[in-house]
């Protein structure tokens, strides 16, 4: 395999989230794990029929997702990358927001700022408006704000958003807790206008939230209309008893999250005996050879290897090294193209 095109601890969007198909997820993540590569050379790799991986990279192409390279592969086939996950997110984000003003339009329905749907709860019809709200009730804010957040990747708006949300709150020594998927990065916000340390905000993470959520003052609560598209809006809940039942769900959530020294270790975690036959095979020892450091037989090596692609789901060896790769679980040699060669020998048992 290549040497991975995404950072170690890089979030790696989850595109069946966004519409796309699991095909076209798992090319994707080949792509961004291994580097660029020809479709007739994903279909191999993958074990898939090669109108699978065109269709998949069809999608990925029209989702702005890929990119071909102007050098050509061996037979003159495009070699196609995937972008960088930030600017996927993004555009898979403006592309369901350019089909939510689309069908508006189509159903001519005049959309108003702020819609009231009853007493104490109102609909903010973008996401842009949602932010302006909520910075404006930050600024009366006297108590800690709370935060469930479910996104992998993270807008260059959202970013700097939140940088300046963090500097309104640090100054006014308000308190942030928040629950995410991801271990905190307080430098990527820098850029954006971030402080380097954030000693208002106390972080932990679970493997999934729930749901987007942002509490103020435990007084007015903050949820997307559509969890699937951020673009539509938000909800502005007042209502003290539906308040107080999103306060109880953000509290069950950082009782069941973990501090982020504990984060530092993966969701899926090998056993011991998998974390060294993993480690041998992407030195590129064969089954053979990695069986007899470990002191297994072959049908041992072969056993572990298909438990594992059983508890990821997956087909194939490639596609186990790239699950592996994805979930930072498996790293591969700088500058290294071979895969590791295994040949099962069932003559052999545990």
């Amino acid at each position: 395999m290549t040497t991975s095109s995404i950072p170690l601890g890089a979030p790696m969007p989850l595109l069946t989230r966004w519409g796309l198909t699991p095909d076209a997820d798992l090319v994707f993540r080949t792509l961004a794990t291994c580097g660029p590569d020809t479709a007739g050379n994903l279909a191999k790799s993958l074990g898939m029929a090669r109108k699978r991986v065109d269709d998949a990279l069809e999608d990925l192409y029209g989702a702005e997702s890929v990119v071909p390279s102007r050098q050509a592969g061996l037979r003159g086939e495009t070699v196609w990358g995937a972008r960088p996950a930030d600017s996927v997110v993004h555009q898979l984000r403006r592309r369901q927001h350019r089909a939510a003003v689309s069908h508006g339009t189509r159903c001519s329905v005049p959309r108003a700022d702020t819609v009231e749907l009853g007493p104490e709860m109102r609909h903010l019809t973008s996401r842009d408006k949602a932010r302006k709200r909520m910075a404006v009730l930050l600024s009366h804010a006297h108590q800690e704000r709370l935060t469930l957040n479910p996104e992998q990747a993270f807008e260059a708006t959202s970013l700097r958003a939140a940088a300046q949300t963090d500097r309104q709150l640090s100054g006014r020594l308000i308190p942030s807790r928040v629950v995410g998927v991801l271990p905190p990065d307080p430098d990527r916000m820098v850029p954006f206008g971030g402080e380097s340390t954030r000693s208002s905000v106390a972080y932990r993470a679970m493997p999934e939230v729930p749901m987007k959520l942002i509490v103020l003052d435990r007084k007015v609560a903050f949820f997307p209309v559509d969890p699937r598209n951020y673009e539509r809006g938000y909800l502005e809940v007042a209502q003290a008893s539906l308040v107080a039942s999103l306060v109880e769900t953000f509290e069950r959530c950082w009782s069941a999250a973990r501090s982020p020294q504990e984060v530092t270790v993966p969701a899926f975690a090998l056993t011991p005996r998998e974390e060294a036959l993993v480690n041998l095979l992407v030195q590129g020892l064969t089954d053979a050879g990695a069986a007899q450091q470990l002191q297994i037989s072959e049908r041992t090596v072969s056993n572990l290897l298909r438990s594992l692609m059983d508890r990821l789901g997956v087909e194939n060896r490639f596609q186990l090294g790239v699950a592996l790769g994805s979930l930072r679980v498996a790293q591969y040699p700088t500058g290294s193209t071979a895969q590791p060669a295994s040949q099962p020998n069932e003559e052999h048992d545990s």
